[in-house]
This record gives C-alpha cells, sequence and structure tokens, in this order.
C-alpha cells in the first residue's frame, strides 16, 4: 500500500505539467495560491505480511529514501461500532510514545491502514491518539489500477539512507535553512525569515 497527502500528488502533477508548458508555470507563478498547501511530503510504502516499511521524504529539493522495521503490537477489546456504514472492533496500542485507539473492520479483510499502522485482521476505518493529535478516518473507498504502489528504489535522484541518518539530516537542514535558501538564490526579509522561523 502507499500512504501519501492527496495535496502532494496534486502538485507533484502541477509540476509537471509547468516543465512543459512555459504559460501555465509562469500563471501558477503569478498566483501561488493555485498550488495547493501539503502538511508532509512523505511517501509511505507497505508491503502485506511484512513488518518493513519504505520512505521517501524530501529536505528542501533532495529526495531521501529508508526502510524501517514497524511492529505494531495491538491489543483487541470488545467493544463495537458502526463507522461510515462499516461495523469496527476497537483495538488500541501504545507506538512512538503515544496511546493510540483503532477501529477496524474484518468487513474487509485487509490487513492496512493509514500512516505506519497496520497489523490488525481487517482494515483500519478509523485512528487517533489519546489527544486528538492525529486522527485518521476513511472517508470512501474507490476501486483503481491506474497507479503502481511500489517505490522507485532505481530512482538515482534518491539518496539512500537510514531513519536515524535522515533524523540527523533534517535536524541540521532546519538550523541551516536561511543559509542554505540564501544559497538557492532565495532572499527573504525580517518579516519573511520571523515567519519561516516560526513555522
Amino acid at each position: 500500500s502507499k500512504f501519501i497527502s492527496a495535496n502532494a500528488i496534486l502538485i507533484d502533477s502541477l509540476k509537471e505539467k509547468a516543465k512543459t508548458n512555459r504559460q501555465f508555470a509562469l500563471s501558477l507563478f503569478a498566483d501561488l495560491s493555485k498550488i495547493p498547501k501539503t502538511n508532509f511530503s512523505f511517501e509511505l510504502y507497505k508491503k502485506a505480511n511484512s513488518d518493513t516499511i519504505v520512505t521517501i521524504d524530501k529536505i528542501l529539493n533532495d529526495k531521501f529514501i529508508y526502510s524501517e522495521e514497524i511492529n505494531n503490537s495491538w491489543t483487541i477489546l470488545s467493544d463495537t461500532l458502526n463507522i461510515n456504514g462499516f461495523q469496527c472492533k476497537k483495538a488500541v496500542q501504545k507506538f512512538k510514545g503515544r496511546e493510540y485507539t483503532a477501529w477496524f473492520t474484518p468487513e474487509i479483510p485487509i490487513s492496512d491502514g493509514p500512516y505506519k499502522f497496520k497489523g490488525l485482521p481487517g482494515l483500519i476505518i478509523q485512528i487517533n491518539d489519546e489527544r486528538n493529535h492525529y486522527s485518521f478516518e476513511l472517508n470512501s473507498l474507490e476501486s483503481s489500477n491506474k497507479e503502481t504502489l511500489t517505490p522507485n528504489i532505481f530512482d538515482k535522484s534518491l539518496i539512500k539512507t537510514t531513519s536515524k541518518e535522515f533524523k540527523n539530516t533534517q535536524l541540521k537542514s532546519s538550523k541551516n535553512y536561511f543559509q542554505r535558501l540564501e544559497q538557492s538564490g532565495i532572499q527573504l526579509n525580517n518579516t519573511g525569515k520571523k515567519k519561516l522561523g516560526n513555522k
């Protein structure tokens, strides 16, 4: 399975169109509000019957790829709930320091869910952490065979790394963010620096 921001897909398609259509590219630069926003740029790939998750993520213009083992240790409870027409069962687990509650349906016998969550005897329909900082809910299901779900590991632009090395590079990059922006030719005034710094 592939987990990706819907807006990230739109952004990529706009970039591809802009590469071949100069007039379209100029219209995008003239009105940046036409470019959708996304809170995350990473792509996650999960394979059935495997704990390995492959991540492709960006730091500025560089794209990185790494694998990590994720062991989802669920406790299935007796609670049931109907969500969007699906009869669901409740499961809980601690994951990366947070307590998550998931509702999954055995009606769809696919052991998967959003983000890095999987490992239940049915598709996860809804999941959130105890403080609702992270919350996912299935809105709709569509049948599609248009897109391959396999990461292109032979893409030469991808920098192979590990999860730990990626996080270290991300930390260093955020510390040197303004310096790297200026090296790439982008100049920011103090207001712009403050706004980006806060973000």
